[in-house]
């Protein structure tokens, strides 16, 4: 929406117009560095993966002033929120801001795996499987950055990224409050990766359904993407997976192990379709698996690719997903 500029404004303009180029260009150089150090790319960290950092590029504090070179005049942002390491959201930066108040932004924020991994098989000590408890290491948050589309990571590059991040105005205190809601981003390309791979053929109401087939990759994701949640309250980052099952009682229901693998990655834990509809033509797999009737955990090489990674505070978890170009048992 354009606005009327009051007569002292344009005074103002009159003023800042007979001080020169050099006023414009002491502008321009404030916003080039101001740029600057909000914009992080995949494509700046991807070359160094044994580094990790615990914050994101400095911003600016909550209503900071800044300067545009076209005008001379100092406009102020509307934080909305603020999220996972003084993350600000500015309500003008929103691509789209519906009537009830949500705003989507075209950019997401998404961190490095840092390749930590534990499994029963050779460290059975770190997995408690009567308790479902686990006492190993467990990952730091490693790198965050913001992508947007066509950011380059590695062999994957960025289709779209989307935040939706719902506000409303503090009438009490003034301001916004506001709570995210949503984050995803989709990939093209392919990576190669090893892990475990699971089957379910009964289904587990609420967490898979008959016939899902689900992947946790290994130590081989270091260094690749994985979602975070805005907020930054997951501090429990990477997956782990007891092989969980559960009996529904009357009054209770009772979790117990299944007795496969236990498995702690610092990976997203990917669902790669359903055996018995989307996969039901994928020979590789099928023969790989054995018999539907049966649950089955096994050790894979697999390449991926439509990858999407997904947060979403209506669930409170990550929920990712990929598909399988080719599977091989190792």
């Amino acid at each position: 929406m354009k606005k009327a500029i009051p007569c002292t404004a344009l005074a103002l303009m009159l003023v800042l117009s007979a001080c020169g180029n050099n006023a414009q260009s002491a502008a321009a150089a404030t916003t080039t560095a101001a740029v600057t150090a909000e914009t992080t790319t995949a494509a700046e960290t991807t070359t160094a993966e044994t580094t990790y950092v615990t914050e994101l590029p400095e911003t600016e504090p909550e209503k900071e002033a800044e300067t545009t070179a076209a005008s001379g005049f100092k406009v102020t942002k509307t934080v909305i929120y603020t999220g996972i390491f003084d993350k600000k959201y500015y309500l003008e930066d929103a691509a789209d801001v519906d009537e009830n108040g949500l705003a989507t932004y075209d950019t997401a924020l998404l961190r490095y795996s840092t390749g930590v991994y534990h499994d029963s098989d050779s460290e059975p000590e770190l997995f408690d499987t009567d308790e479902l408890r686990y006492g190993g290491a467990t990952a730091d948050v490693g790198t965050v950055v913001q992508v947007k589309k066509n950011d380059v990571m590695g062999a994957l590059t960025v289709n779209s990224a989307k935040t939706e991040l719902y506000f409303r105005e503090d009438e009490e205190n003034g301001g916004y409050y506001g709570a995210p809601l949503t984050t995803e981003v989709t990939l093209d390309g392919e990576i190669t990766v090893t892990g475990i791979i699971r089957y379910y053929s009964v289904p587990d109401p609420g967490t898979v359904d008959s016939g899902d087939v689900l992947f946790i990759p290994d130590s081989s994701y270091r260094g690749l993407p994985m979602p975070i949640d805005p907020p930054g309250t997951d501090t429990m980052y990477g997956t782990l997976d007891m092989d969980y099952r559960v009996t529904y009682g009357e009054t209770a229901n009772e979790w117990y192990w299944g007795g496969n693998v236990c498995v702690y990655s610092d990976a997203p834990r990917f669902r790669l379709g359903n055996l018995n509809y989307g996969l039901s033509d994928n020979t590789e797999l099928i023969g790989l698996l054995g018999d539907p009737n049966e649950d089955c955990t096994k050790r894979v090489e697999v390449t991926l690719g439509d990858i999407a990674l997904r947060w979403n505070d209506q669930f409170g978890s990550s929920h990712t997903s990929a598909s399988i170009k080719s599977i091989k048992a190792i």
